[in-house]
C-alpha cells in the first residue's frame, strides 16, 4: 500500500516525540523518566482518557531513543503465566539484534509496555497484577504502562510501585490546528 492510499489515521499518525499534541507536563515527565538511568520507580502508568496519546508517545519515544517495545494489551490473555512467558524475558535480558552485526546502530535494549492494564479482569487474567508487580520488582528494562482508568480496584497495587503521569483530554484548539494542517496537506477546503 502506497503512502497516499493509507487513512489519515495511519498516515498522520505521530512518528516523532514532537508530533504529539497535547499534554506537554505529562510527556515531558515521561520523557524524563525513560532518558533516566536512576529511576524512582522502575515502571510508569500513563493514565488518561482513550485517544490522548498514551500508546502513540510510547511508540514515539521507544523508537527515537532506541528501545525494541515489547507489548501485551487487553487482547492478550494477562494471568501470571502469560505475563511470565512474554514479560520475563523481556525484561530480563538485551535485545538479541543487539548482538546482530547487521544492526549497525545499537539499541538500548528492550522495553515492556502493558497498554490498557485496566482491562485485566476475570478468570483468565488470575494473578497477572501480582505477576505484572513482581516482574517491576525484578526488571533490568523499563516497564511502562497505560491506562484509561487508574481506579480500577485491581490495579490498587500496581499503582504503589509505578510512577503515575495523567493525561489529560486535548484542548479543541489543538485539535483543530491539527486538522486544519492535515487538510491542508490533503488539499482539502474545510470550514
Amino acid at each position: 500500500m502506497q503512502r497516499n492510499d493509507l487513512l489519515w489515521v495511519e498516515k498522520y499518525r505521530p512518528k516523532k516525540i514532537e508530533d504529539i499534541i497535547g499534554n506537554e507536563e505529562a510527556k515531558a515527565t515521561f520523557i524524563e523518566w525513560l532518558k533516566s538511568k536512576r529511576r524512582s520507580k522502575k515502571a510508569i502508568l500513563l493514565y488518561g482518557p482513550p485517544g490522548v496519546g498514551k500508546t502513540a508517545l510510547v511508540n514515539a519515544a521507544a523508537k527515537e531513543f532506541g528501545f525494541t517495545i515489547i507489548e501485551m494489551n487487553a487482547s492478550d490473555t494477562r494471568s501470571e503465566k502469560a505475563i511470565n512467558s512474554v514479560a520475563k524475558p523481556a525484561t530480563s535480558y538485551v535485545a538479541l539484534d543487539n548482538f546482530s552485526n547487521q544492526n549497525q546502530t545499537k539499541g538500548k535494549g528492550n522495553l515492556l509496555f502493558l497498554d490498557e492494564v485496566d482491562g485485566i479482569a476475570g478468570n483468565e487474567d488470575r494473578g497477572g497484577v501480582g505477576a505484572i508487580i513482581k516482574i517491576v520488582e525484578e526488571a533490568r528494562t523499563p516497564i511502562i504502562m497505560a491506562a484509561n482508568d487508574p481506579e480500577v480496584e485491581k490495579l490498587r497495587p500496581l499503582k504503589k510501585v509505578c510512577l503515575l503521569v495523567r493525561f489529560q483530554q486535548i484542548r479543541i484548539p489543538l485539535v483543530i490546528a491539527l486538522l486544519q494542517r492535515i487538510c491542508l496537506l490533503e488539499h482539502v477546503k474545510a470550514e
